[in-house]
């Protein structure tokens, strides 16, 4: 999903631009670099962020913006009852992520919250490993 502030960031999937490329660990290692900051992992930005590294909080803060600003615009097509934010970078990102969120949304969602998964960063590994074992739904139910 392309997003503003992430055009110099590269993205998993090979491309510019992307959520992704901002909004998680490698996002934040690689915007921490750019900005002139040491290339360190994302949980490192995140703990130098909480530390007072200016150039690590305003990372922190773009990717969360970012973060925040799409959901919303997610909310407004999707029309969920509630967005979960899953992912190593996750806490980290939610405070700023929130108040954008709250910012951007569109009056007729104002009801749906933006709360972090129970599972914290394990949810997408949980999440996987679920669809992995999962029964085939393409053959009737049983998986080959």
């Amino acid at each position: 999903m392309p997003v503003p502030d992430a055009h110099r960031l590269r993205c998993g999937c090979g491309r510019y631009g992307h959520l992704e490329a901002i909004a998680s660990g490698t996002g934040l290692s690689a915007a921490y670099a750019l900005a002139g900051g040491d290339p360190v992992a994302g949980r490192e930005v995140a703990r130098r962020a909480a530390a007072g590294d200016a150039t690590a909080r305003q990372v922190v803060e773009r990717a969360g913006t970012a973060l925040g600003a799409a959901l919303a615009g997610l909310v407004a097509l999707l029309d969920p009852e509630a967005v979960l934010v899953a992912g190593g970078a996750a806490g980290t990102l939610l405070p700023a992520a929130t108040a954008t969120y709250r910012a951007e949304l569109p009056g007729g969602w104002a009801h749906v919250p933006l709360l972090p998964a129970a599972l914290g960063a394990d949810a997408v590994v949980v999440g996987a490993a679920r669809l992995a074992t999962a029964p085939n739904h393409h053959d009737g139910g049983t998986s080959t």
